[in-house]
């Protein structure tokens, strides 16, 4: 029985969180094996843990009445752990009661993503009695774990609410067309392959649209931006054709970093020119900033919420006297009380509204939107498979590409008016934009004796892409003799596939992934050189376990010798991308990278 002078309870409504069961391990699939296996211990945990004590004896807000105490433990995400603080501190003023004990809570900050990779274990943010993350998506990640699972109940109650929003500087913001003009993050991100500057809007001199970004494997903002930009449908899943839309997403990222360095990186001269951010992260930093002030632009494509649930955990260590406790707290801050206060710190009512926010913390009346489109998210498995996705995105990659300039490429490619080198060159092109500044990229054409009996030539040798070439970079010069091919001769397809594995397994780097690329659109035509059982013995031959390469072989258009060069490819453990429809080559390229 639970009393309290004031006390009432709420009749707050639940929200559901995305829970998926389906799929259940030992470890979460998000953190991956390699981080399990090594002394990382959490891809997501890093060093939160760190330099603190987890669970402190008390905090403010202990209940001042008199007698036996009972107490139960809040694990709450840092940015609204001091709001539950307070709220914690005004309940005990109430001197709460529970079967005549005094009531109380501790509130421990700590990340979402450490929570979700500990519940259930006897690790230190393993065993509260309550927890309230940032959104309901880190619920859904635990739930990936047998111990999680049985400890999380079928839904939370929902505290409080916040929109992830893109962050820009108001100047900026306003170049964009901002408030009038609707911007999502596949407009910025679709503008910024056109023309990766300031200079389609109006303003050379602002240099390149940079876009930041935190980890979304420790970041909720990130983490929900992730999953808004891959599930481009809005059907809370991402299918096979989607998948490509996270790899735009990483190569569009200029400067990767915590929410609060890319904080202090924009404005002014900053380099960052928007990234996403909750709502209240930047209403909270417009109060402390005198300069430099955000606005939150909301995604016309859907905004998906950071929905604040407090979940009442179900563990065996959960006393039936610290559920009580937990859920009669949680009634407070489920009524007037708790929304005031979060209001107070730039956080939505659950319903969205923004009436409890103070117009001073709004920081005006054009910058918080009283309504904005709302969309659903991708439920657990489909999350911790996009962060394992990224976490591979992020490698570095040692590449060397070869690109077919046989004379069939001069054929007019059907249903278009170009030929078919044309196609390959734009979707080559967009393809090295791809990999970040420290990936190295070598660039080879192929076609026939184009140095002396050899089918093959390097155009460009390897480089990081990120390196200065005069005025110009690594990517540059790429980019440059890409365009610069004309196509001549036969096609030495098997020579050119054994050489740049060959060359690509003695470039080989232990800190980058090793890719090489074989886009073709014919068949071998070198009679001189490897036959393909003579080209398969010698791939199998060349592979190491200790240096594993990544094989990429793209056949394009109806001409392509599909069936050899899936023999190749088995050869390797690798796989044929077919792009049949010439229109097709950039999909089917994203397609292979996303995967390989």
């Amino acid at each position: 029985m639970v009393t309290s002078g004031r006390h009432r309870k709420s009749g707050a409504e639940e929200v559901p969180w995305y829970e998926s069961r389906r799929e259940v391990r030992r470890f979460p699939a998000w953190l991956g094996p390699a981080t399990v296996g090594t002394g990382a211990v959490l891809l997501v945990a890093g060093a939160v843990l760190a330099g603190s004590t987890m669970f402190p004896a008390h905090l403010a807000g202990r209940s001042a009445c008199d007698g036996p105490q009972a107490t139960a433990t809040v694990v709450a995400a840092p940015d609204h752990a001091d709001v539950l603080k307070r709220v914690a501190a005004e309940w005990s003023l109430e001197q709460p009661r529970v079967d005549g004990a005094c009531a109380s809570v501790q509130v421990v900050p700590a990340d979402s993503a450490t929570v979700a990779s500990q519940l259930g274990t006897d690790a230190p943010a393993g065993r509260p009695d309550a927890w309230a993350p940032e959104s309901a998506v880190w619920a859904g990640l635990a739930a990936g774990r047998p111990e999680a699972a049985a400890a999380l109940p079928p839904n939370g109650l929902g505290l409080a609410a916040t929109p992830v929003v893109m962050a820009v500087p108001r100047e900026r913001a306003s170049a964009l067309g901002w408030p009038q003009q609707k911007l999502s993050w596949r407009a910025v991100l679709g503008g910024l392959s056109e023309d990766p500057t300031w200079g389609r809007y109006g303003h050379p001199d602002w240099g390149r649209f940079v876009v930041g970004m935190g980890d979304p494997t420790r970041s909720t903002a990130a983490l929900h931006t992730l999953l808004a930009v891959a599930d481009a449908d809005k059907n809370g899943a991402i299918g096979p054709e989607e998948v490509p839309n996270e790899l735009r997403l990483e190569r569009s990222v200029g400067v990767h970093g915590a929410e609060t360095d890319l904080l202090a990186r924009t404005g002014g001269k900053g380099p960052v020119s928007a990234f996403p951010a909750t709502e209240q992260m930047v209403l909270d930093h417009n109060a402390r900033a005198e300069s430099s002030q955000l606005v939150p632009v909301y995604p016309a494509d859907g905004v998906a919420d950071a929905d604040h649930p407090f979940l009442l955990l179900r563990g065996e260590w959960v006393t039936p006297q610290r559920r009580q406790v937990a859920q009669a707290f949680a009634d407070f801050a489920l009524g007037s009380a708790g929304r005031a206060a979060y209001g107070r710190a730039g956080f939505r009512d659950r319903d969205r509204s923004a009436t409890e926010i103070p117009v001073t913390t709004a920081g005006g009346a054009d910058t918080v939107a009283k309504a904005y489109p709302t969309r659903p998210l991708p439920a657990g498995a489909q999350a911790a498979q996009a962060l394992v996705r990224w976490r591979a995105l992020r490698r570095p990659a040692n590449v060397l590409a070869a690109i077919d300039t046989s004379g069939s490429m001069a054929e007019q490619a059907p249903g278009l008016p170009v030929s078919k080198l044309a196609v390959f060159q734009q979707a080559a092109a967009q393809a090295v934009r791809l990999f970040n500044a420290q990936s190295r990229l070598e660039l080879w054409e192929f076609s026939s004796e184009l140095a002396g009996s050899k089918d093959y030539r390097r155009l460009v040798p390897g480089r990081p892409l990120g390196t200065k070439l005069g005025a110009a970079d690594q990517r540059a010069a790429v980019i440059g003799a890409v365009n610069a091919m004309r196509p001549v001769g036969a096609t030495g397809l098997y020579d050119t596939i054994d050489a740049g594995y060959r060359e690509i397994t003695r470039l080989w780097r232990a800190d980058q992934q090793n890719i090489l690329v074989v886009m073709t659109d014919g068949k071998n035509e070198d009679r001189a050189g490897l036959s393909l059982p003579q080209l398969v013995a010698k791939l199998r031959a060349s592979r190491s376990a200790d240096k594993p390469v990544t094989v990429i072989l793209i056949a394009y258009g109806s001409d392509a010798d599909v069936g050899s060069l899936n023999k190749a490819a088995a050869a390797v453990g690798a796989r044929t991308y077919v792009a049949r429809n010439p229109a097709d080559i950039g999909k089917v390229f994203l397609a292979a990278m996303v995967n390989r």
